[in-house]
Parts: C-alpha cells; structure tokens; sequence
C-alpha cells in the first residue's frame, strides 16, 4: 500500500495550478476558448498521468505536457534557467 503524504498532494495541486497560472499569463492577446482550458485540465488528471506522484513516470509526462504547451505559446524559460524545469525543495508529510 502507497502512503500519499499531504505535502505531496499540496505540492503537486501547486505544480499543476501554478503551470496552469503559468501558461494563461503567456498567452497571446487572444485568450484561449474555454474548451481548450478544458481539454488541457482533462489532460493533466486523467489516469494516463498515472496519479502524477513526486518522482514518478506520470509527474513527468504532466511536466512535458505543461512544456509542451508553454513551448506553443510561444514562452521562454527564464534568462537565467536551463530550460523550463527549475530545481525546487519542499518538506513533504504524512498524516
């Protein structure tokens, strides 16, 4: 049986909300059609994401996803980061 800790599930709500704040703060003019807010959070929680545990196969597909649509929008990384992938700490719980 898995323990998923509170920290885990916080930081990853976090990581999704924030990619998500992220991407419609780059968007051009144009605002994206709310079918495609729809399709993209369909996307992030689907089973495909495998439950997007920290170190796991699916908090990488999500990441890619998230890239993958930042890259669409026509989004840079930060001057100062390699790539959009920035290293990040946290203290993870369990209850």
């Amino acid at each position: 049986m898995m323990t998923v800790t509170v920290g885990r599930v916080v930081c990853r709500a976090s990581l999704v909300t924030g990619g998500l704040a992220f991407l419609s703060a780059c968007a051009p003019e144009t605002q994206s059609a709310p079918s495609s807010i729809q399709a993209n959070v369909e996307v992030l929680a689907s089973d495909a994401f495998e439950g997007r545990l920290t170190g796991t196969d699916g908090i990488r597909f999500a990441a890619n996803h998230i890239i993958a649509e930042l890259e669409a929008f026509g989004a840079e990384p930060l001057p100062t980061a390699d790539g959009y992938r920035l290293p990040f700490q946290f203290t993870g719980s369990t209850i």
